[in-house]
């Protein structure tokens, strides 16, 4: 063995040609074992007391500077690799113009990919957060954002089309806007708020508990089945329907017509027969029954004579002495007059109600002992009115008192 494994001759054996083979196979082996053996010696013996300055800086330069590499084929593939102590940044592209891109630091992650057609994704990652990115040729971008406490998305495009979604630990929010309109949807852990110009429900649609339990309300397809509708407006396209227990009882509606001149439309109320029904219309109001019809517009109007209630077995305390009127009947003051609120302007003849009133006290009489004079004292000043049929039995009793007269006076001249 030598002594100095530095001295030792390693070059590869030189052969003459003839050698045997055998001696060949020694002679390497043992050339072999030579350098695995100096190899052996340097490794052990090596440290910076083996190396000269220059050797050491070179070292140390080579393990400490930044590494670049470029790789390039025929194809125009093209492979960068940049290192350094602060990141590492990776690049591959080819002729086509795709591009996939690496960056990583102590703080994150970063990637990037895109083609030649305008598309790309994105995503950057550090350890408060992941935000991920993807953006077409047409400007459609669809983005999320994820931390420990919130998740993000967001899509929109080039028309201004935007929808958002939001979810914290509190709760969820969702989005959508459009040329100035929005429409949102939140859900927290104590209600809902949705919020749009329309709003459009497909289904069965149930409400319990809304404000007290046992109550509901359902909405499926044209039916709400529900409790009390409170309501300040109600706008109906044609008709409710009023029903009992399956039994139809009639309907609330929209009812139009004719006056003879022009069309009257109004709001109609009519029983299980729509033979029978009350209507107000822009024109007047009616009410029809079995052929016969009352209505007022601009009067009062009937198409048959009206009968009013005078059976014996309604009435109590019948008096046929009618005498304490006379005088009344005598006070009174026809006189001729117009409306002040009337459209037509014609005259009219009766009588005024204060005046009849007056006539009353002259006779001694009370408003409770004529019930043709109505005296209404809930408003503020009083209003007073008249019912005139009570004064046809006043006019009888007198033309039949003057009928006597007139008779007794006939037979006294005979």
């Amino acid at each position: 063995m030598p002594s100095n494994w530095l001295y030792i001759d390693t070059n590869f054996p030189a052969f003459t040609g003839e050698e045997s083979m055998e001696e060949k196979v020694t002679s390497i082996q043992d050339y072999m074992y030579l350098l695995v053996e100096q190899l052996r010696y340097t490794l052990h013996n090596l440290d910076l007391g083996n190396m000269n300055k220059t050797a050491k800086e070179r070292w140390e330069n080579a393990i400490t500077e930044p590494i670049y590499a470029k790789i390039e084929d025929d194809e125009e593939r093209i492979l960068q690799l940049a290192i350094d102590a602060g990141a590492l940044a990776l690049r591959i592209s080819d002729s086509e113009g795709n591009i996939t891109q690496l960056q990583a630091t102590a703080e994150g992650l970063q990637t990037r990919v895109s083609d030649n057609e305008g598309n790309i994704s994105s995503l950057q990652q550090t350890a408060q957060g992941l935000a991920t990115a993807i953006a077409d040729q047409s400007g459609s971008i669809s983005t999320l954002q994820q931390t420990a406490s919130s998740l993000s998305t967001r899509i929109s495009n080039t028309d201004g089309r935007v929808t958002t979604l939001q979810q914290t630990v509190n709760g969820f929010s969702l989005r959508a806007s459009n040329d100035g309109e929005d429409s949102t949807i939140s859900l927290m852990s104590n209600g809902v708020v949705v919020s749009s110009a329309n709003i459009w429900f497909s289904g069965l649609v149930a409400f319990t508990d809304l404000e007290r339990s046992n109550r509901y309300t359902i909405i499926n397809a044209d039916n709400i089945t529900t409790g009390t509708i409170r309501a300040n407006l109600v706008d109906v396209s044609n008709c409710f329907t009023l029903t009992s227990g399956g039994r139809s009882y009639g309907y609330m509606g929209c009812g139009y017509g004719s006056d003879g001149v022009s069309m009257t439309y109004g709001a109609i109320l009519s029983g299980s027969n729509e033979d029978y029904y009350f209507i107000a219309t822009n024109a007047g109001a009616r009410m029809t029954g079995d052929g016969a019809s009352i209505w007022c517009s601009g009067g009062c109007y009937a198409t048959e004579e009206l009968t009013v209630r005078s059976d014996r077995r309604a009435k109590k305390d019948i008096d046929y002495d009618m005498s304490r009127y006379e005088d009344f009947f005598r006070a009174l003051k026809p006189c001729s007059f117009r409306m002040k609120d009337g459209k037509s302007g014609r005259l009219h003849t009766g009588y005024i109600a204060q005046e009849v009133e007056e006539a009353l006290g002259e006779a001694g009489l009370t408003n409770g002992d004529f019930a043709g004079l109505v005296i209404n004292p809930e408003t503020d000043a009083f209003e007073y009115g008249l019912r005139y049929a009570d004064f046809s039995a006043l006019h009888t009793y007198m033309i039949q008192r003057l009928e006597e007269r007139v008779r007794a006076l006939e037979r006294s001249r005979t």
